[in-house]
């Protein structure tokens, strides 16, 4: 009710987005760039989610590394654009397989789509950029759906690890192993907490750097922490959107074996949220503001209170 139905919707809006930036490269009109900047931002939100659950195939295969390290490098961007006349394919696209991968993942197509929290007027962009941000759009779609057939296909879909837990098919030994997975582990729910905490809002934050800022052209980095908190919210609560099954959550187990390590977790979500909401927007002009401290806090305390959850099981 979470990882599946997550991972198809994103995988479907990924190649929307392919789909409106090859009509945007043909039909060169704000309409199309303002469809494209839509798309882009409900693909982000979807992604944002996943960090919350990026164990697995994702892990395995790197593929968030590839597809949203940041900051970016601008100069390799700009010189890589610079020369990319010669290395655009017959659907112009530009190939992009050998470069980087601070310049070829979520963040190089907000580049080519936003600035200053707006969507780029048509004229200031390039043919060429638009070749690139095809490019990098085909690249995630490559890589992502590494992580969709990863969880469900071939010899050993991921996702029998937790249907067989304790069987010799599965690398977890025990529902505690598997749920520690889940919710501390690197990639799991605190694994994210930690990456607010730590890098979103501690890099910017501790360092007073506009440069390690996440979403710095289309202003939605609260908005990404945003999305990850309901990321760990839907893992914990049992369920995405209209899927979810409380009674078959965390949030059940707990209240049923420890109603206050529950409620220790819970009041840590909802606060978190809470600090985060209460950053001023947008981060780019805030991100030394003292709020940002009383967020790092919080979801610090998140992370916290998901290990207690871990050893009371």
């Amino acid at each position: 009710a979470t990882i599946n139905p997550i991972h198809d919707k994103l995988m479907t809006k990924v190649d929307e987005l392919f789909v409106q930036l090859t009509l945007m490269k043909k039909d060169k009109t704000q309409d199309n760039v303002n469809k494209a900047c839509s798309i882009f931002l409900e693909a982000r939100a979807l992604y944002e989610l996943t960090e919350a659950f990026q164990l697995g195939p994702n892990s395995f295969n790197s593929v968030d590394a590839n597809i949203n390290s940041w900051p970016m490098d601008y100069d390799e961007y700009n010189n890589h654009v610079a020369n990319g006349g010669q290395t655009i394919d017959k659907d112009g696209a530009m190939n992009i397989d050998a470069l980087s991968s601070s310049v070829k993942g979520f963040h190089a197509i907000e580049y080519v789509l936003f600035r200053e929290g707006k969507n780029r007027n048509i004229n200031d962009i390039t043919d060429i950029e638009m070749s690139y941000a095809l490019g990098v759009s085909h690249y995630i779609c490559d890589e992502f759906s590494v992580v969709v057939k990863g969880w469900n296909s071939g010899d050993k879909p991921f996702k029998q690890n937790f249907y067989s837990i304790g069987q010799s098919n599965s690398i977890y030994k025990t529902v505690k192993a598997a749920s520690e997975a889940i919710l501390i582990g690197d990639s799991g729910c605190a694994g994210i907490s930690d990456e607010i905490a730590y890098i979103k809002l501690g890099e910017p934050y501790n360092k007073n750097s506009y440069h390690y800022i996440e979403s710095p052209h289309s202003y939605t980095s609260i908005e990404d922490l945003e999305y990850n908190l309901q990321g760990i919210e839907c893992i914990w609560y049992g369920g995405y959107d209209n899927l979810r099954n409380e009674n078959k959550s965390f949030h059940a187990w707990f209240i049923k074996k420890n109603i206050e390590i529950c409620k220790l977790v819970e009041d840590a979500i909802e606060n978190a949220k809470v600090e985060i909401k209460k950053i001023p927007a947008p981060f780019v002009y805030n991100y030394n503001n003292s709020q940002v401290g009383n967020a790092i806090n919080a979801c610090n305390n998140l992370t916290e209170a998901l290990e207690k959850a871990i050893e009371y099981m």
